[in-house]
């Protein structure tokens, strides 16, 4: 098929003809399916140089030079059997790293690969995955030696580490900061560069497109899972999905990834027809765009978003930048559920943060003429505005943290490092001054641990001020 094919089916033969033939109810009808018929092989037109060119050779220049190094390593007594399933296991693995898998070889039912494939985004690049890597540690486990697939395993993290490190020096003239004394914010620096900062100071980090964030997801779904929070591996599970599901979820549902309303049910059916298309259409935007359009919100300049986003880096979760202290406020405000948003809602929260966001950089005029527009269109009071102006001065954190409840609160500064319990410890003690004496009682205990943990923090800041040189 090329361009002048698809013109000529999904317009010519369809729409335009009913339309010439005295059907204009008919052609109206055929209309969108054209548009959308048109746009999904204009899509896969484009893509067909990379899957139909590009990657069968890069698999096949890949195979025979993989295959010759293992050929090699066999000893001169290997039978003709041995160097065949040599030969079958190294394409198993490449095809496992490429893509594109061979499914006549796993000899799945045709109904079993049809459902796969509606069913779940990309499932051999999934399931390939899954084989290179769990198949690396079980040749490990075994005693099999340095197969290609535990070279590979154990190839990935470093390869992945030296690529990271050479984009947060292209993006910011730094490299990622090890820390022996922590591991785990190291391995976060390693594995998260960052392309710059957000309004809010924190740190804008990206992803490469490799299996280590496969890693990540499964480990970090593993681990929240054993301490009974099932949120993540169920946000992993559907990220999976198949995007023309989670885009039929999202209508039926009338929300969604942000939590805002697809459709105003109060609005004309016109209106509501005309908003699910917006959000199709949103949906088939390129990822690369998609990426870009979220680092844009999430603060990162629109020359190092779009760059970014134009070499496959995709947004890192927000979670691998947070302290361990604001993942479980995260995690508390997720499990009491988030609301739905109207569209128009959605907007004004968008334009508050940027207010916010003008006050933090000290753009006083910008903030003034912003908040005026808002305060004519009748959706800011004056109350309203002076929160922005105290919230842009506020701790990081601390707005999250005064929504806790009191033993929520007892649980995230427990586990907050030193700076976050300076900022937070006033917040804390204003809750416990405010609680109901019968839930004081109960959280004694940790009402007396926050306090020597505040103490013992002012005597090393002491200290280390009386020490400095």
């Amino acid at each position: 098929d090329n361009l002048a094919t698809v013109l000529r089916e999904d317009w010519i033969d369809h729409p335009l003809k009913a339309l010439m033939g005295g059907n204009p109810i008919g052609a109206a009808l055929r209309l969108p399916m054209a548009v959308v018929k048109t746009l999904l092989r204009g899509v896969e037109l484009s893509a067909r140089p990379i899957f139909e060119y590009i990657v069968p050779r890069a698999k096949a220049a890949a195979f025979m030079r993989l295959n010759e190094a293992e050929q090699a390593a066999l000893p001169s007594t290997a039978s003709e059997m041995d160097r065949l399933k040599t030969a079958y296991n190294v394409q198993n693995s490449i095809d496992n790293r490429f893509g594109e898998l061979q499914y006549d070889k796993l000899f799945w039912h045709n109904k079993l690969r049809d459902t796969a494939f509606i069913a779940f985004r990309a499932p051999g690049w999934l399931l390939g995955t899954f084989r290179e890597l769990g198949g690396g540690v079980a040749d490990i486990a075994t005693g099999k030696g340095l197969t290609p697939r535990a070279a590979y395993l154990l190839a990935l993290p470093l390869y992945t580490a030296l690529l990271d490190t050479v984009i947060q020096y292209a993006f910011t003239g730094t490299v990622p900061r090890i820390d022996l004394r922590d591991p785990v914010q190291s391995l976060k620096n390693l594995y998260g560069p960052i392309i710059g900062h957000g309004s809010d100071g924190r740190p804008v980090r990206v992803w490469p497109p490799t299996y280590m964030k496969e890693i990540y997801h499964v480990g970090q779904s593993t681990v929240d899972l054993a301490h009974g929070q099932a949120g993540t591996i169920e946000n992993y599970a559907e990220s999976k999905l198949n995007p023309v599901v989670q885009q039929l979820r999202d209508i039926l549902t009338n929300r969604d990834y942000r939590n805002v309303e697809i459709r105003n049910p109060a609005d004309p059916i016109e209106k509501q027809l005309q908003d699910v298309a917006l959000a199709i259409f949103g949906n088939a935007l390129p990822f690369t765009v998609q990426n870009a359009l979220r680092e844009r919100q999430k603060g990162a300049g629109a020359g190092s978003a779009g760059l970014a986003s134009a070499f496959g880096l995709t947004p890192a979760p927000r979670a691998l930048g947070n302290s361990p202290a604001e993942n479980l406020m995260a995690q508390f405000q997720e499990d009491a559920g988030q609301p739905v948003y109207t569209r128009e809602q959605a907007e004004h929260m968008q334009e508050r943060a940027q207010m916010r966001d003008l006050l933090r950089k000290r753009d006083f005029a910008g903030f003034r003429q912003s908040a005026a527009k808002a305060q004519r269109e009748g959706w800011l009071t004056n109350r309203e505005r002076a929160q922005l102006r105290r919230s842009a001065n506020e701790p990081q954190g601390l707005e999250s943290f005064k929504h806790l409840s009191l033993d929520q609160a007892f649980r995230v500064f427990a586990i907050a490092n030193r700076d976050e319990r300076t900022r937070w410890y006033p917040a804390l003690i204003a809750k416990w001054e405010h609680a109901d004496p019968n839930i004081r009682r109960g959280l004694l205990a940790q009402f007396r641990s926050a306090v020597a943990a505040h103490k013992a923090d002012r005597a090393g800041a002491l200290e280390r001020a009386l020490t400095a040189p």
